[in-house]
C-alpha cells in the first residue's frame, strides 16, 4: 500500500470541501462568549442558540 503523506492544512481542506464550510454554534461577540463559557451553560447546541436568541 502506497503512504500518502498529507499535512495539516491539506486535511483540514479536504475535510472542508467534503463536509462544506463550518459554521460555529456559539456566541461571536467576545463578551458573550467569555460570559457563555463562564456561567457553565452545558445546554445542547440547540437549546443554548435558542436561549441566547430570545
Amino acid at each position: 500500500m502506497r503512504q500518502v503523506e498529507l499535512t495539516t492544512l491539506e486535511v483540514l481542506d479536504k475535510l472542508e470541501r467534503f463536509y462544506g464550510k463550518q459554521e460555529p454554534c456559539w456566541p461571536m461577540d467576545p463578551y458573550e462568549f467569555i460570559l457563555s463559557w463562564h456561567c457553565g451553560y452545558v445546554a445542547r447546541d440547540a437549546a443554548c442558540t435558542k436561549g441566547w436568541t430570545s
